[in-house]
Formats: C-alpha cells, structure tokens, sequence
C-alpha cells in the first residue's frame, strides 16, 4: 500500500509538471530585496514558491498575527503574489533541495540564519493557516525539539505516503525517529549543520526523511510529530509545477535516490540498530503526550510517557557460588561455550544478511532497484 502511494504520488507531480522546464537554473539573490522591517520573531518558513502556491490565501491568512517570516525561492518565471511577509526573495529553477542547497551556500544567508531560532522547509502546495504555523513553531520550541513537523489532517482529498504522519487527535505530540520531508521543522543550528549538507546530493529528496534523524542518532525526544495541529496536503492539483520531477543524476529515479542515500550515509542494519531502531523508522512511537496532559494547567505541557517494557533479563543458566566447593571451572567453561556459540551465530547472521539494509526492503521492488 505504502508503494502504490508513493508511485501515484511521484505520477501525479510528475504529471502537473510535464510541461515544465527541466533544466537547472541557479539560484540568484533579488539584488537590494533582503529587508528585515516587517519582522514577526525567531521563526522562518524557507520554501521553493511557484505560480500556484497557496502561501499567500492559506499561511497568510492572518498575517499581522504571524510568528514567523517568509523566504521564498521562486522556481517558475512569473513570481506569485506580493508578499509583505518575506524578507527577501530567491529565483532559479531544479529540484527543491538542490534550490535549497544553493540558497543555504549563498552570500545573504550569512546575514539571514543568525536572526532565527527555528525554520520550516515547506513545499507550497501545503495548505496550512496563519494560526496552525504559529502553533507548530511554539510547540516546537517549547518542547525543546530538534526535528518535527506538523501532522496531516485526516480528509478524503490528503495525499499521505506514511499513515504515520496523519493526525492522532488523542494525542498533542508523539516522538517518533521519522518525520517526512514536505514541512519539517528543524533548529537553525540542525538545519546549518546536519540537514543543509545533505542537500547536496538531493534531487527528488528521497531517503532524506531516514536519514535526518539517523544523522541526528535517533533522540528519543528530540524528533517528533505535532498532533495538535494538522495541515492538509492535496491529493491533486492540475496544473502545478513539480519542483520534484528530476531524475538524479547518480542514481536515476527516485527509487535509485533513496538507495543511493541510504547507502551513502551508512544506513546499514547494524548502524540503525546500534541506536535502538529494529524495525522500519515510521513504524516506531517513542513517546507520546496527551492532550488531556498538555491541557492540565498545573502540568502544562509535561510529558506523558508510554509505559515501557521492562528490559529483557537474561535467563541464569549457571548461578556461581561463592561458597566452599563451588566448581568454578565448570562455571567457566560453560560461559566460555555461550560466548562462542553467540559468536559464531552472529557471523552465520551477518553472512546471510540481505545485501541491501532492512530499511531498503520496501523500496527496492522497482525494477533496476532489487534486493
């Protein structure tokens, strides 16, 4: 099921944007533009921005209440709507995250990140109001968080990819080690120092969503997702121009580009194991917080933890005396066997491990792309 949406998600945004052009084009600075006089605090949404985007209607709906500011990069000719809210304005023409890459390597950056706390890397066809941005970067850094994003609304016309990421209305946040790609929020210092270089190497942005919180070794409540709120992401939008439809250069299509990804960053079973992680990442809850908790007033916002299971206790398969008489080279010859045996066993494991880690597994039914 999680394959026929991602395909029919990468179709149809393939398919809005036929038309479009394909080709790069680098990211340049509206010379004169960069202006910090309509200021609204710590917070920043950095977003690719075309002629169809729903920024202006839909995060600007109340704008002289907003908590943050706008720094968009115009990927299509014709810039939408004026926008009071920015603070300067970026054009080119690629992938998102090639934009981006290019964006965070550029002269004014140096004199834009510094002013702010948290940002928000947001494709533009997410529909999220004025209230809902503000509320996501307020709980973002009330719970001191370092990755996170908003939950989707569950509505019939969302397109999801991870049931993970739609909105749990019992709960206010849940920390999970997985949070999707289309509007993470993430510190300054995460964003300059542990996201920004992946983009690099990032075209259609696929494996990033495992691999910011391997890189950042899987907090426990660190990353997460903010049920609380909800945004709406369209199943469909004619007409609109994908700022994703590239084909990466290195490794193909998008299925190549999570392989590819994963790969380069070490995602291996053993390196994702080593941090408490044994099953697919968006299939793990850490934590959670109710909203009955966060409404509490003499608790507000203290968190509530699922009750964890016990540690798993080895069985004693030989207890050692320490009185008279006791055999302690029969002890002895008896851990030495275990020791081993594990030994031996977990280089039988290894041996037969799959090529390509678990977490490919999913991914790796398209052709070109095998276990």
């Amino acid at each position: 099921m999680v394959m026929r949406l991602l395909a029919l998600a990468a179709l149809a945004c393939a398919m809005a944007g036929k038309d479009a052009p394909r080709r790069m084009v680098p990211v340049t600075f509206t010379t004169g533009s960069l202006t910090f006089a309509n200021s609204s605090g710590r917070n920043l949404i950095l977003a690719p921005i075309g002629a169809n985007s729903v920024h202006f209607i839909s995060w600007l709906d109340d704008a002289d209440s907003r908590t943050f500011d706008i720094l968009p990069i115009y990927y299509t000719p014709q810039p939408p709507t004026p926008c009071p809210a920015c603070i300067g304005a970026y054009h080119g023409q690629g992938p998102k995250f090639q934009l981006l890459h290019q964006v965070l390597r550029s002269q004014q950056w140096q004199a834009i990140h510094p002013r702010y706390d948290a940002v928000m890397l947001a494709d533009d066809d997410i529909i999220m109001s004025t209230h809902t941005l503000n509320e996501a970067f307020r709980i973002f850094g009330t719970f001191n968080m370092t990755l996170a994003q908003p939950t989707l609304c569950r509505h019939p016309q969302v397109g999801v990819s991870h049931g993970v990421v739609l909105q749990n209305q019992s709960n206010f946040i849940r920390y999970t080690p997985f949070v999707e790609i289309m509007m993470p929020i993430m510190t300054m210092d995460v964003l300059n120092s542990v996201v920004g270089p992946t983009f690099e190497d990032a075209y259609t942005g696929w494996g990033l969503d495992f691999v910011w919180p391997f890189l950042l070794k899987y907090p426990r409540r660190g990353i997460g997702l903010i049920d609380a709120i909800c945004a709406i992401h369209p199943k469909s939008q004619a007409g609109k121009v994908c700022p994703y439809g590239f084909t990466h250069p290195k490794a193909g299509d998008a299925r190549g580009e999570f392989k590819y990804m994963i790969m380069k960053y070490g995602l291996t079973d053993d390196a994702v194991e080593s941090y408490g992680v044994d099953t697919y990442p968006q299939d793990i809850t850490w934590e959670f917080v109710t909203l009955e908790v966060a409404r509490r007033p003499a608790v507000t916002l203290q968190q509530q933890v699922e009750e964890e299971p016990s540690s798993p206790q080895l069985s004693p398969l030989a207890r050692v005396s320490a009185g008279p008489g006791s055999d302690w080279r029969a002890t002895a010859f008896l851990l030495t066997g275990l020791l081993a045996g594990s030994a031996m066993l977990r280089r039988r494991l290894t041996r037969h491990r799959p090529q390509n880690p678990r977490i490919l597994q999913p991914f790796m039914s398209a052709e070109g792309v095998k276990p």
